[in-house]
């Protein structure tokens, strides 16, 4: 989980349990201009935690992934085991999990 309330280090191990949720929590961050917390940028959460920011080709508006991620899997089941490479990798991994919910 990543939340406000939890220590640096606690958000970068966070993070690292979930770096594709961390990913998109930082493109998000970056795309409106907030940071995370008044004193904590998320981006730096990910160099911290020695996760990539999301790739390149990632569409920017692509922060709303973290909202639908969390809609598809409510359980916090579903683990993506690496931080994304690639925008097709993202697909791939949220693809059987936002079929429910109508999105392609």
């Amino acid at each position: 989980m990543l939340c406000i309330f939890l220590t640096p280090a606690e958000l970068a191990r966070a993070a690292q349990v979930n770096p594709l949720l961390a990913q998109c929590y930082a493109l998000a961050e970056v795309t409106i201009g907030h940071r995370f917390r008044l004193n904590l940028a998320m981006v730096d959460v990910l160099a911290a935690a020695g996760i990539p920011m999301l790739p390149d080709d990632t569409p920017r508006d692509a922060a709303l992934w973290a909202r639908l991620i969390r809609e598809a899997d409510p359980d916090r089941t579903a683990r993506w085991p690496q931080p994304a490479q690639r925008w097709d990798d993202m697909v791939d991994f949220l693809a059987p999990h936002l079929a429910d919910l109508g999105v392609r």
